[in-house]
């Protein structure tokens, strides 16, 4: 296992928005879990999505992790990317094109990277719609032959109900954090979009880690109980929709927690 504390994984979701080339983001992934890992490699593509790749300090275990850079308002890809909310057929069922368009870039250097490293194992992770990309990763990871685990933050719907069983299939676990009042989680274009096709919006598959507005952690909470915390978020601070997304507070509400967590643990 590449790790287990939720809060690593928020940490470097984080570290993918700094610059790879400034001495901010080595720095950044040396002070994860007291420099308990590398970067091993990165990856930055001219539609303007970007990742990297980290592994054990020590070059111990079989896993290695990639995260996904996230949405940066002021990149002008990004804003194209996350307006292409029309969906595109995958197998049986239809994904988030401008997420499954991302994907398709990274699968092939992950698998390469993966061949070079001599790992089998990966842990797909990110915030926002570095989280979509992940989960739009899984698929094509699986059929080339990885062991694919998936840790989102505040991670917006990826594609249709029969994708979503698609990737259900494939991914070894899932994680899908969401905090409070997040208002990427629950985009009400996708949801309108959803019910004038005729065919819902679903996020990707895997326990949600919902963390309520007072930063206590739930495992698979109801739907009422998430409303209701929406609802007091909302009533409480009128701009917590905005601020609960931030990565900042995805990395504070994580601290002290543990992710692959089993059902009924």
């Amino acid at each position: 296992m590449f790790s287990t504390l939720l809060s690593t994984y928020a940490d470097l979701s984080a570290a993918a928005y700094l610059p790879f080339a400034g001495s901010a983001f080595g720095y950044a992934v040396r002070g994860i879990e007291e420099g308990k890992f590398r970067v091993s490699t990165q990856w930055e593509f001219a539609d303007g999505v970007e990742a990297f790749s980290a592994v054990s300090a020590d070059k111990s275990g079989d896993s290695f992790c990639v995260a996904i850079r996230g949405t940066e308002i002021n990149k002008r890809d990004d804003r194209v990317r996350d307006v292409i909310g029309t969906r595109i057929r995958i197998g049986n069922g239809s994904a988030h094109r401008g997420f499954v368009d991302g994907a398709d870039e990274l699968c092939g250097n992950i698998v390469h990277h993966a061949t070079e490293l001599g790992r089998n194992r990966i842990v797909l992770t990110g915030h926002s719609a570095g989280g979509g990309i992940a989960a739009c990763c899984v698929n094509s990871l699986v059929a080339m032959g990885l062991k694919v685990r998936l840790v989102t933050f505040g991670c917006p719907m990826v594609g249709n109900g029969r994708y979503s069983e698609s990737v259900s299939e494939k991914v070894t676990e899932a994680a899908r954090v969401v905090n409070c009042a997040d208002y990427i989680t629950r985009m009400w274009s996708q949801k309108v979009h959803g019910w004038l096709c005729g065919d819902p919006w679903h996020h990707h598959p895997g326990r949600q880690y919902y963390f309520d507005v007072d930063g206590e952690l739930h495992l698979d909470p109801s739907r009422s109980f998430v409303a209701s915390q929406v609802v007091w978020g909302w009533l409480t601070d009128w701009r917590g929709s905005f601020r609960h997304h931030s990565i900042r507070e995805y990395r504070e509400v994580s601290k002290g927690h543990s992710v692959f967590l089993k059902q009924g643990s």
